[in-house]
């Protein structure tokens, strides 16, 4: 059983093979929260059937394409997955640029919006010296990996802090225009995966007592392993 996302439906596919008499080995490359796409009411569940995936009979190797996530899962379970960078190798193609003028604006649906397309264009009025222009690419738009590489750079303007589009680009040696690393901190938490309302992300598994975070908000935990609202 190859798993990815939501980890839910994994451990469900799981119990599945079980009870058919069949139990699969499985293999699980986790780049999102344990949490994520799972009902609250299931949560419960969920820690039953993941803490078996770490005794001897389970035959399950795990591991994250990120740090973070890594951390995060070692907070909530005690368990620590290896990390394993994510490379895209399979787009098959290394940084050749053509447009030399031109440095392309990656989609980010939480922030990327018009009004910051005309802060930018409206700066850059200011500045006719300036010799980039920059292309912004649309919600529903999509573009090759041959052509986003024979840009002259790419704009992030990430998400989430496992943006697979930049392990896609890193590994094909495109240069990468990103916020300063003050500004990546205040992004990636107030929105998505990290952000502090997201509480069942921060759920604890029933049985581990979490380490000492400073800043961890002491209501986010209970003995249920469920969050308070």
């Amino acid at each position: 059983l190859i798993c990815t996302e939501p980890v839910a439906g994994c451990l469900m596919l799981r119990q599945l093979s079980i009870k058919m008499g069949q139990p699969l080995p499985m293999l699980g490359y986790f780049g999102v929260a344990l949490l994520n796409g799972c009902p609250p009411q299931d949560v419960p569940t969920f820690w039953e059937n993941f803490k078996e995936l770490f005794g001897n009979s389970a035959k399950a190797t795990l591991a994250t394409n990120n740090l973070i996530l890594s951390e995060q899962i070692f907070y909530q379970t005690g368990h620590r997955l290896p990390y394993v960078r994510a490379h895209g190798l399979y787009t098959e193609v290394t940084y050749s640029p053509q447009m030399i003028q031109q440095v392309l604006f990656w989609r980010s649906p939480l922030f990327a919006y018009a009004t910051l397309r005309c802060a930018l264009y409206r700066f850059l009025e200011g500045i006719p010296q300036y010799p980039l222009n920059f292309y912004f690419l649309e919600g529903t738009e999509s573009v090759p990996y041959k052509k986003a590489a024979s840009f002259r750079a790419v704009a992030l303007l990430p998400q989430d802090h496992a943006l697979m589009s930049f392990f896609e680009l890193y590994s094909a040696n495109v240069p990468l225009l990103m916020p300063s690393a003050e500004w990546m901190y205040r992004l990636l938490y107030m929105r998505g995966q990290l952000s502090v309302g997201e509480r069942w992300y921060q759920s604890i598994m029933p049985g581990h007592e979490p380490p000492f975070c400073e800043f961890e908000e002491a209501d986010a935990n209970t003995t249920s392993g469920t969050p308070t609202a």
